[in-house]
């Protein structure tokens, strides 16, 4: 019941800001963008913590206007690595309603909320709300602070870098890395590690080809860690490497 309310008013954000703009003069409305993606990866790692050790599938759509977003993402588990004899099956999906705003050349910054919800694993779903501040500066820094205010009330924090490369027309590489931080109850909700830390890092690179116009391919690989013993322990695992392909259409 309470994730039933948790996505009925994120789903009813999303519905009032298309009726606002939509209630707009003409002459000032603009065109929603829709981009729609997936991904296959080799396995699923969020935040440095392993959750599908297999294969995995991780679908999207994200529809943007007037500076909003709203977008579904889910992940499929390819195996029954999870649940012996359950193959295919949606362990994850999240609701994100954001809004980013540009106050100034080179600053951009983006709030939203993001609803963790996790069918048919009994696993309780969570909130957290989220603001970021990037920077048109080399290697783009991006600060994104992270609150739990369901199950966990813990706080998290990644910093990243990133720079994209252009090899031709169509083909361009990107590389990026990043380093997460947790206060004690985030650490304690995750890990069962009452203590702040650093938790997590992660180094990538990519490559996307534009096929057509608004349709573009991907490849992908990262290598990510948590940093600190007890929450590998916690973890039961060390340094993971994964890869991907993915395939987006924007319209």
């Amino acid at each position: 019941m309470k994730t039933s309310k948790r996505m009925i008013k994120l789903v009813s954000a999303a519905i009032c800001v298309a009726m606002f703009s939509a209630a707009l003069p003409s002459s000032a409305q603009e065109m929603p963008e829709v981009e729609v993606y997936a991904e296959a990866v080799s396995k699923y790692v969020w935040r440095g913590m392993v959750l599908t050790d297999d294969p995995v599938v991780q679908p999207g759509v994200t529809l943007s206007m007037y500076g909003f977003s709203f977008d579904i993402w889910a992940n499929m588990d390819l195996t029954d690595v999870n649940r012996p004899g359950k193959r295919y099956r949606v362990s994850e999906i999240d609701y994100t309603l954001s809004y980013g705003i540009e106050p100034t050349a080179g600053l951009g910054l983006e709030f939203g909320a993001i609803l963790y919800t996790f069918p048919g694993t009994g696993d309780a779903s969570t909130t957290e709300l989220y603001a970021e501040v990037g920077l048109e500066l080399p290697l783009s820094p991006t600060l994104t602070v992270y609150r739990d205010i369901d199950e966990v009330k813990g706080w998290y924090a990644s910093l990243e870098i990133s720079h994209d490369f252009e090899l031709s027309e169509r083909l361009g590489m990107e590389i990026g890395a990043g380093i997460g931080w947790g206060d004690g109850k985030n650490n304690d909700g995750y890990f069962g590690v009452d203590k702040q830390s650093l938790t997590d890092m992660s180094v990538s690179a990519g490559l996307s080809y534009a096929l057509a116009e608004g349709l573009e391919a991907t490849a992908f690989v990262s290598y990510s860690d948590l940093l600190r013993g007890e929450l590998r322990d916690a973890a039961g695992q060390s340094g993971e490497l994964v890869g991907g392909v993915g395939l987006s259409y924007s319209f």
